[in-house]
């Protein structure tokens, strides 16, 4: 005979039921509006305020769409956060929603609408792995800092020596 299950076995966990990535984008969402109430400083644009706050930006033309945040400088001038949301993130070539959100910003970084000197992305993630937050941020850290493809593979290969 089966043992009985013990009420706290029978209760699914919002990660199990599928409502855990939808409100960590809401309170990401909710983030980003607070600080355009408040002309906050956004993140990664430490240059300017918070004077515009987009979400769910595909109807605008974004691929990278879960949130765009516009910046105004003390002179005026625009910038641009686009970001997705993530409650995980693996970077992996064989990971789709990795894939998938490279993908997403490469469209966006060759667009039109999009600044390769003043605008900048962001993949919000709810928790990040060593992968992620070492290797993956010293490798877009080597990007950000060569000035052309030739120079971060050059930096690449003296780095995997």
């Amino acid at each position: 005979m089966a043992k009985p299950k013990k009420k706290k076995d029978s209760i699914s966990s919002p990660v199990a039921t599928g409502g855990a990535g939808t409100f960590f984008e809401q309170h990401v969402g909710a983030y980003l509006l607070t600080l355009l109430l408040v002309r906050g400083i956004p993140p990664i644009l430490l240059d300017c305020y918070v004077a515009e706050v987009s979400l769910q930006n595909e109807r605008l033309g974004f691929h990278t769409d879960d949130f765009l945040v516009i910046g105004k400088s003390t002179n005026g001038a625009e910038r641009k956060l686009l970001g997705q949301v993530k409650k995980s993130f693996k970077v992996s070539a064989a990971d789709k929603d990795c894939r998938e959100a490279i993908t997403d910003c490469w469209m966006d970084f060759v667009g039109t609408q999009f600044s390769q000197t003043t605008d900048r992305f962001a993949i919000v993630t709810l928790r990040g792995s060593t992968t992620l937050l070492e290797h993956f941020g010293g490798l877009l850290e080597c990007a950000r800092t060569s000035n052309d493809a030739q120079e971060f593979h050059e930096r690449l290969t003296k780095t995997l020596r």
